[in-house]
C-alpha cells in the first residue's frame, strides 16, 4: 500500500501515502503538517510523546475519511429535472 514520491534531483522521500479508505487517501505529510499546527498552537501537552500525538491525529484523519466515504455511500443523488418537477409540485396551488 506505500504509494512513495521521492525527489529526483535527491533521491529523498517527499511524501507516501499511509492510509487508504475507500477512495480517499491519506498522506504521511498531512498528518504532519497537522502535527506541526498543533504544536504552534501550543495545543500539545508538555510532555508529550510525538509518535503517540501522530498515532491519534492519524488515527482522527482516518475516522474522518471513513464518514466522508460512508456519506459518499450514502448519498443520493438527484437529477435537475427531478428537483424542478418537485419543486412545481410543492408550489402549484
Amino acid at each position: 500500500m506505500s504509494n512513495v514520491v521521492i525527489g529526483q534531483e535527491t533521491g529523498k522521500i517527499i511524501d507516501q501515502v499511509i492510509a487508504i479508505v475507500g477512495g480517499n487517501i491519506v498522506l504521511e505529510s498531512e498528518v504532519e503538517a497537522q502535527y506541526i499546527q498543533y504544536k504552534m498552537q501550543g495545543e500539545l501537552p508538555p510532555n508529550s510523546n510525538k509518535s503517540e500525538i501522530k498515532c491519534s491525529l492519524l488515527e482522527t484523519m482516518l475516522y474522518q475519511k471513513l464518514l466522508l466515504n460512508q456519506a459518499e455511500l450514502d448519498s443520493v443523488e438527484v437529477s435537475d429535472g427531478q428537483v424542478e418537477a418537485e419543486m412545481d409540485r410543492r408550489l402549484r396551488p
